[in-house]
């Protein structure tokens, strides 16, 4: 994930001078990369949810993908492979369930390890290059 987030950084940093603009107004690019932060974290789990689906239940893929999306949408919505689920299956939907309800980058926040600041921070400089 973290070399996904730095292929869209190094594009958004060569186009337009890292400034993304949007109806006349600039998007941060700290806000640019939360969003891809979130939209790569909701990827990653429903995928990992929908080939874990395909592996531990009989479904199709198609089946196996809407379940993942619905649940992670907390939409409601289902194709009536729920109920034929297991224990695993039902658990593994009700998780995904949850993290879509709080939303992917809360979670990634809440397992995240707290870092410790720095006990030296030097000052920033603006460097001339070329």
């Amino acid at each position: 994930m973290a070399k996904a987030l730095q292929l869209v950084a190094n594009r958004v940093q060569r186009r337009r001078a890292g400034r993304v603009v949007v109806g006349g107004r600039t998007i941060p690019a700290e806000t640019v990369l939360k969003a891809v932060a979130i939209v790569v974290t909701a990827l990653l789990v429903v995928i990992s949810v929908t080939w874990l689906l395909l592996l531990t239940q009989p479904a199709t893929l198609s089946e196996a993908l809407f379940e993942a999306v619905s649940a992670f949408a907390t939409s409601g919505f289902t194709l009536g492979l729920t109920p034929h689920l297991n224990l695993f299956g039902r658990l593994l939907i009700a998780l995904t369930m949850f993290w879509g309800r709080l939303g992917a980058l809360t979670v990634v926040v809440a397992l995240a390890r707290p870092t410790r600041p720095a006990a030296i921070q030097f000052p920033e400089e603006q460097i001339l290059i070329g």
